[in-house]
């Protein structure tokens, strides 16, 4: 996650500010903050001053009204492709003419005055925490990637100890995926998690929370207040939840909280706890595999050859049905609309083409497995 010049603008600190040029470019992302009021010089701009993504502050006391110089600072910014120039209200603003306006708008390069005085030391402070955040978050999800990859509980308690070291004995995971509101929901969301000791917040490719207690029915209700408070940042939610482990089983927690979460996401659920139990989640971990496709293809190949070719999709339909029924003959023939001896034949009929009259169990366990990858499949596809 990058943070923008525009997403720094909106802190509260910097109310009342104004665009004087170069809107387009306020989506460029900061990487550090610095003071630039001296005179122009070529010598000295290009001596390692200016910096890719560095966002400048200035009171441009150094120029004067049509000054050459001005229009070789700026173009210097534009060149080492800076991320912006912020003016304190104070400063010398008359030197800002159209010329030099039209100058930043046409490349694009953002010209900021605050709407109120400001020291430097305190603009500086509040771009710097935002950049804080960031960094953070990056360091933490190459620990999490280390923990991901670590074989040893060792190294893993010690990664997860420099993310937050006052973690409690028990930890769960909640994954979720969505829309952020905006990009500063998701900084908001950030300071939020980095400022408590007991809980960690990581942004990836979704967010994941480990979140801890010393009390496992605690933790649960901690979880739940988490993922209740997941509308307020974001839209479009899936959510996936761990089980609750010892600190030592961080690893199985992202495990299980990123298992959960590809289950939310495939069966297009707003929550999904994971349950090792539960054969639908098995079967997701699996859906993309060739033996997967190779199963379920083999399975409809092999009824086709024995059923003609119009009552296939029937056959196959009402296997699903009797399934999903329990095996309940009556409930199957009511919702195909079919006498229960038609289920009955139907039934008989897929045992004897996969050759199973004999092994009623495995005969119950193909068509369970086939009846949840076809739903897997067309939920995925």
């Amino acid at each position: 996650m990058e943070v923008s010049f525009r997403e720094i603008l909106k802190s509260h600190r910097f109310q009342g500010y104004q665009i004087l040029a170069g809107e387009n470019g306020l989506d460029h992302a900061v990487r550090q903050v610095s003071v630039c009021d001296c005179h122009y010089h070529p010598d000295i701009i290009h001596d390692g001053i200016l910096e890719k993504d560095d966002v400048y502050i200035s009171c441009l006391d150094q120029f004067h009204v049509h000054d050459p110089q001005l229009m070789n600072y700026l173009e210097s910014f534009i060149y080492y492709q800076c991320a912006g120039l912020i003016i304190v209200p104070t400063g010398h603003l008359e030197v800002l003419t159209e010329e030099v306006l039209q100058f930043c708008d046409e490349h694009a390069f953002p010209l900021v005055v605050l709407g109120e005085s400001i020291s430097y030391a305190v603009i500086m402070n509040e771009i710097n925490r935002y950049l804080f955040i960031n960094n953070a978050n990056t360091l933490n999800t190459l620990r999490l990637e280390h923990i991901r990859l670590s074989h040893s509980k060792l190294e893993q308690q010690d990664l997860l100890h420099d993310m937050s070291p006052l973690l409690d004995s028990y930890i769960a995971a909640v994954f979720a995926k969505g829309t952020f509101h905006t990009e500063f929901s998701a900084l908001e969301l950030l300071q939020k998690y980095q400022a408590s000791p007991s809980q960690i917040l990581v942004l990836e490719n979704h967010l994941t929370f480990i979140l801890s207690d010393a009390d496992e029915e605690n933790l649960l209700l901690h979880c739940s207040h988490v993922i209740e408070n997941l509308g307020n940042h974001l839209s479009d939610i899936h959510i996936g939840v761990s089980r609750i482990h010892k600190k030592e089983e961080i690893r199985q927690v992202l495990e299980e909280g990123g298992s959960a979460l590809r289950t939310a996401i495939s069966t297009n659920a707003f929550r999904y706890n994971y349950e090792p139990l539960n054969p639908e989640q098995l079967l997701f971990s699996v859906r993309d595999s060739r033996e997967a496709r190779d199963f379920y293809q083999a399975y409809v190949t092999t009824v086709s050859k024995h059923v003609s070719g119009e009552s296939v999709n029937d056959f196959l339909k009402t296997a699903e049905l009797f399934v999903a029924n329990a095996g309940d003959y009556k409930k199957t023939a009511a919702q195909t609309f079919q006498h229960e001896n038609t289920v009955r034949y139907r039934m008989n009929k897929i045992k004897h083409a996969l050759g199973l009259e004999q092994d009623p169990i495995r005969f119950h366990e193909v068509i369970s497995l086939t009846s949840q990858l076809r739903q897997i499949f067309e939920e995925t596809s």
